[in-house]
């Protein structure tokens, strides 16, 4: 169950990836900040239910995986463990971004607010969603 559960997630946050893609694409930056944000959640989510770990349900799981990443390096890519700090930063900026962009209308924030952040760390949320993959897949071959 807890396999299927965590490739389920990836595919999911593979799916936000490509939305948040296509969004940028075409300028919608705020949306596809959420899009983006969510892809970061729901990979991190996919990894914790790898490890046969209970997530909080809330949006930010970091705080759980920073917990227990250290006891478990030795089950996860190299390129993940080692990648993981700077995308916590990224994701919990997203993060406060994302309630931003989920309510730019109230504010009247301009889409330009949220196209820096997209642009500059569009490929760094693709490889950490590709290396959740890696990590899930590693996760699965050790049990």
């Amino acid at each position: 169950m807890d396999l299927e559960e965590s490739e389920l997630a990836i595919r999911e946050a593979k799916a936000w990836l490509k939305a948040g893609k296509i969004l940028k694409e075409n300028g919608l930056y705020s949306k596809a900040l959420y899009s983006l944000e969510m892809s970061l959640e729901v990979s991190m989510k996919g990894v914790l239910i790898a490890m046969h770990k209970n997530y909080p349900k809330r949006h930010d799981v970091s705080d759980v995986l920073e917990a227990i990443i250290p006891a478990n390096e030795k089950r996860l890519p190299p390129d993940f463990v080692e990648s993981f700090d700077k995308t916590v930063k990224m994701f919990r900026n997203f993060l406060r971004l994302r309630n931003l962009a989920g309510y730019s209308f109230e504010d009247e924030v301009r889409e330009e607010v949220f196209e820096s952040s997209v642009m500059k760390s569009f490929s760094d949320i693709e490889r950490y969603v590709a290396l959740s993959e890696k990590a899930v897949a590693a996760l699965s071959r050790r049990r």
